[in-house]
């Protein structure tokens, strides 16, 4: 069945390593009209990979399933030029990687959101919005804790104190040195794969965020995070 592709699915995603983002701030952006051509981005960059990688996926809203080629997000993933944004994971304690696990961390996390909806535990909503079946609050106007799962990662909106519990649970998880998958389970909230090399580093950058942007007002944060670790957060 066709499905109805996601449109304007992200806001400008932003480095998790602020000094990353101003030095990468220089290098310039190619079209990425051929697949035949590098692709170079800069650490600010990863929404036009996303961008790119879009005309590979789309939304079953009959079947509940998100249908992607794996084979042509493998091509498109080939020609991404990485090197600035394995410079930001460097001085945030994340290996580096290469092209194709790139393309690996982007499936499996689709894989991984397609498993929730086919146990029911997701559900797609008539705008193509996939939210948590148990997640009552997602439904209350004003509401402003809950998750919202996309293919390429999870958007989280946190109220003040949700958002202070946020930050603590990720500074815990710095602080004791936890595994990947701990902070990965506590970064996305239990969805998506693990990425190879994550630690205690991305943790401790992302409370710190967490911390600083829930300190700008009283209304909460909304957090967009991808699969490849890199997000974006602003205040409510």
């Amino acid at each position: 069945m066709k499905g109805k592709k996601i449109k304007n699915f992200k806001t400008k995603l932003v480095s998790v390593f602020s000094t990353a983002v101003m030095c990468a701030s220089c290098i310039s952006t190619i079209s990425a009209s051929a697949t035949n051509e590098t692709i170079d981005i800069d650490s600010t960059s990863v929404d036009s990979m996303l961008d790119v990688l879009d005309t590979s996926v789309e939304l079953d809203t009959n079947a509940d399933i998100i249908v992607f080629d794996e084979e042509k997000i493998d091509d498109l993933c080939s020609n991404f030029d990485l090197d600035a944004l394995n410079a930001s994971y460097a001085k945030i304690g994340v290996e580096a990687i290469t092209a194709e696990e790139f393309s690996q961390l982007m499936i499996d996390g689709i894989n991984s959101v397609n498993d929730e909806l086919q146990e029911g535990n997701f559900e797609i909503l008539d705008g193509g919005t996939i939210v948590d079946t148990d997640d009552d609050t997602y439904y209350l106007q004003g509401g402003s804790t809950y998750d919202e799962t996309h293919w390429w990662g999870r958007r989280r909106y946190m109220s003040t104190s949700a958002a202070n519990t946020w930050a603590y649970d990720m500074n815990k998880a710095a602080a004791v040195n936890a595994g990947a998958a701990i902070i990965a389970g506590a970064a996305f909230g239990g969805v998506g794969a693990i990425p190879n090399g994550l630690t205690s580093a991305y943790a401790w950058y992302l409370a710190n965020d967490i911390t600083y942007y829930n300190s700008l007002s009283n209304r909460g944060i909304v957090t967009d995070i991808t699969w490849v670790l890199v997000y974006s957060m602003d205040t409510q």
